[in-house]
């Protein structure tokens, strides 16, 4: 069935000239049958799960030349498309098909396989629709992809004309399709799919080589301008958006410091990554331009809430959608950040998952203690830290993580970070509790390479601190979200999700601490990154 067939009923025409190929496959061609002499039915399966994940609802299939030759719904895993004489290029790239499950919210293309055997069969029955003398249609993409490779292994290294910041080259990851990626950053994909860009205006400040300009508009973006001071950096993007075939997707060289770029602009989005250094000099501009700014922070080495404190002034609303480059060394993690203007223009924009502020297991701390307001959880900090006695030997039952010891020193320590002016010092007793704890094999040996580097035991745990905080002081959008990997075969902490009530059984909890802030302050629902390990 092609997209003629279908209108307001089923699948349309999808341009492939809009659609970013991905290397995920979700499933397969089972069956090519020929109905007649002018028609093909091509059939297969794709996993629900992926449906549901990739929010797929169609098949399309492309010939050799990326053309549209047809398109079929999805139903219950199952597609079918008929492939008609008619929608059938008359050249030889018309002898090449791939498959791809698409989704009417997105412009991503996942691919479904072929077999060999498959691909002859087609290829035979395309033949006789062809003329006699037809030609192979030349291309150009493996010069194109070889000059693009080539520009990014160039030991270049760009400097900013504010401050002078040093850039290096393939900063960037490039995708140059047919399942070639030039080395570089990682991409930002997992996070931006949270983002609702469908049909926005996104303004890309330092756009670099144009990636995430271009995954914006995958996601759905009508039109994306990315600004990039260096023309290197620029001449690059523009070449993968030719190989790529990406339209509406513009790279343009500029300076972000310039107040005077910022004249008559207006859109639906800012896309802001990574470029906190040069956008502090334009942030005021920016509410103006578009009511809602995509964020990610340089690394923590200040704080999350050094970027809250200069960014909400001109963006309110704001919503932490995870944390990005985590490692052992807290010092290079960032934050990934959704700032509105109001808090309407946050809801519409962040895709957010919830659970349910529920006991996942016994916490005799909470249980002998209960909830508290604001004044009450400083006070009860107060209270941990005048009674705190650290001693060794500890009493393994007592300070284990989850028992009132724990908790205790964990909220003495909360108490000096506060009346230490919100910094973690040599002398914090929770920072003393843990290098001692895991020292004697009562806490996680897996985290004694932080205790051992004593600024990165500080950095982690000021993290942990700030989060409380802002839960405290009645910001918990601001909080990084909990991770919670979910295998119901294997799981033993179980959870609620507050949209459908399902309920999710879970192997790892990444976020232990932000949930018992959450449960101490009586809140009814924590945000949540749901990873399925099943």
């Amino acid at each position: 069935m092609t997209g003629s067939d279908h209108g307001a009923h089923g699948p349309i025409y999808r341009d492939p000239n809009t659609l970013y190929h991905t290397d995920t496959r979700v499933g397969s061609v089972e069956r090519l049958a020929r109905c007649g002499d002018h028609q093909l039915a091509v059939q297969g399966i794709i996993d629900v799960n992926n449906c549901e994940k990739h929010k797929l609802d169609s098949v399309i299939a492309l010939d050799g030349s990326n053309r549209f030759v047809a398109i079929g719904a999805i139903s219950n895993g199952e597609w079918k498309i008929d492939i008609f004489h008619d929608s059938v290029g008359r050249d030889n790239a018309s002898l090449s098909i791939a498959f791809y499950g698409v989704g009417s919210a997105h412009n991503f293309s996942y691919p479904l396989d072929l077999d060999s055997t498959q691909k002859s069969m087609y290829a035979e029955f395309i033949k006789p629709w062809l003329p006699e003398d037809t030609r192979i249609v030349p291309s150009i993409s493996t010069a194109l992809r070889g000059i693009i490779s080539d520009a990014v292994r160039v030991p270049y290294v760009s400097r900013s004309i504010y401050r002078g910041i040093a850039t290096g080259n393939s900063y960037q990851t490039l995708s140059l399709g047919a399942g070639r990626k030039t080395s570089g950053r990682n991409d930002r994909l997992s996070l931006l799919g949270r983002v609702s860009f469908l049909n926005k205006s996104v303004l890309d400040l330092g756009a670099n080589t144009g990636e995430m300009s271009r995954v914006a508009r995958a996601l759905g973006a009508k039109l994306v301008d990315g600004y990039e001071y260096d023309p290197f950096f620029v001449e690059i993007g523009r070449a993968v958006n030719a190989l790529r075939g990406m339209t509406r997707v513009s790279l343009f060289q500029a300076d972000c410091t310039n107040p005077l770029l910022y004249s008559q602009m207006e859109y639906d989005v800012v896309l802001a990554l990574n470029v906190w250094v040069y956008l502090e000099k334009v942030i005021s501009l920016l509410p103006s331009i578009a009511p809602v700014m995509v964020f990610e922070t340089h690394t923590l080495d200040h704080g999350i809430n050094f970027y809250y404190d200069r960014v909400c002034p001109y963006f309110p609303a704001a919503a932490c959608l995870g944390l990005t480059d985590m490692g052992k060394n807290p010092h290079l993690s960032r934050a990934f950040i959704v700032f509105a203007t109001e808090p309407k223009w946050l809801e519409v924009s962040a895709a957010r998952e919830f659970v349910q502020v529920e006991p996942y297991f016994k916490n005799s701390f909470l249980t002998k203690h209960g909830k508290h307001d604001q004044q009450g959880v400083w006070e009860l900090a107060a209270s941990c830290f005048e009674r705190y006695s650290f001693k060794l030997p500890l009493d393994r039952d007592y300070y284990s993580f989850g028992r009132e010891g724990y908790f205790e020193a964990f909220l003495a320590g909360l108490h000096q970070f506060r009346t230490d002016n919100y910094k973690v010092t040599k002398e914090n007793v929770y920072s003393e509790f843990l290098a001692a704890s895991v020292a004697a094999g009562i806490l996680d040996p897996k985290i004694k390479d932080v205790t051992d580097n004593e600024s990165w035991l500080r950095r982690k745990i000021s993290n942990k601190y700030e989060d409380f905080v802002n839960v405290i002081n009645g910001f918990p959008d601001r909080v990084p979200p909990i991770r919670l990997l979910v295998n119901k075969a294997r799981g033993q902490f179980r959870f609620t999700e507050t949209s459908t009530g399902r309920e999710l059984v879970c192997t790892e909890i990444d976020g232990h601490h932000r949930f018992f802030a959450f449960q101490l302050m009586g809140l009814e629902r924590i945000q949540c990154n749901i990873v399925f390990d099943e």
